[in-house]
């Protein structure tokens, strides 16, 4: 049975009715936003964040304004993390490149060539589906008409998206047998994953109470968060959630290996802007998981992009 659609004065009540307050920010102002800021359906899901009353009725100390606030910190998180991963994808690429280009047994073609062979058929088709949308880009078509059917890596992976990227980036780690590379790849997955809920504009903070992670984190990413005095209980229990996890992953990999100091300063400020955001309207007190995880991001923050 379809949902009723709710009016703007009906979300309101709505709202009212689950226990959520409007002492910090009135019904009418609330009734603005909702109007010309953001729609119900997104903004009341950061609710899942909070706590019932013992009859699971109610939410206990939850503000609409609160429901404000996550959005609008959730929006800068997004912005922030596609800068990364676009950073990301930028440097490795950079590196890799500049890797074949200083082997003397690679052309540039041979590699690509080698991992086309390395695909099944199916693998083979998808790929060459992916390839063949470059036709339809301004910016893409005259590069993947040039160089059709026979591709060095510096315009190999210029046409591949970031998740193909990082199937050729393991694929290159294999061939040079390279340990660090194949945990660079690892780690790079958890960055795409988290690029694209962030690209989609989908929300991300609301997802923070899971506590069923079904992947395994970064060995990189456990061993970096140790190095920075993270206890092992801490650990533990902010990585089960898949959400603070990606996260991490995606500040950890753009402190690893995004080797341009002055990219690795204006992320700082960026981030440390962020930090300075997170409890900037509220300190959210009465709820440990937010404050948990805020403290989480701010500790990050310092130790591993410190304002110079």
């Amino acid at each position: 049975m379809n949902k009723k659609k709710l009016s703007y004065e009906e979300q309101i009540q709505h709202l009212k009715s689950k226990g959520i307050s409007f002492d910090a920010m009135s019904e009418t102002d609330a009734l603005a936003y909702l109007k010309s800021n953001n729609n119900f359906f997104k903004l009341k899901s950061y609710r899942k964040l909070f706590n019932k009353d013992k009859n699971k009725d109610r939410y206990v100390h939850l503000e609409f304004a609160y429901l404000v606030d996550l959005a609008i910190i959730d929006t800068r998180l997004r912005r922030i993390i596609v800068e990364m991963a676009l950073n990301i994808e930028h440097f490795t690429k950079v590196a890799l490149i500049g890797r074949i280009t200083e082997c003397p047994e690679d052309d540039g073609y041979k590699i690509v060539k080698e991992y086309l062979r390395s695909l099944d058929p199916t693998q083979r088709k998808i790929l060459k589906g992916e390839l063949q949308k470059s036709l339809n880009s301004p910016y893409c078509k005259d590069l993947y008409s040039h160089y059709e059917g026979n591709m060095p890596i510096w315009v190999f992976t210029e046409l591949l998206s970031f998740g193909s990227y990082i199937y050729f980036y393991l694929f290159c780690a294999k061939h040079f047998r390279d340990k660090a590379m194949k945990e660079h790849a690892f780690i790079m997955k958890k960055v795409k994953t988290i690029r694209n809920a962030a690209a989609h504009n989908n929300c991300i903070l609301n997802c923070l109470k899971s506590k069923t992670n079904p992947h395994d984190p970064s060995v990189l990413l456990v061993n970096a968060l140790k190095d920075s005095g993270f206890s092992r209980d801490i650990r533990r229990s902010k990585l089960k959630n898949e959400t603070t996890e990606q996260i991490l992953s995606c500040f950890y990999a753009h402190k690893l290996l995004v080797t341009s100091s002055g990219v690795n300063k204006h992320m700082a400020r960026e981030l440390n802007e962020f930090k300075n955001r997170l409890t900037r309207g509220f300190t959210y007190e009465d709820n440990l998981l937010i404050k948990s995880t805020w403290n989480l991001f701010e500790r990050v923050i310092d130790s591993w992009y410190p304002l110079s």
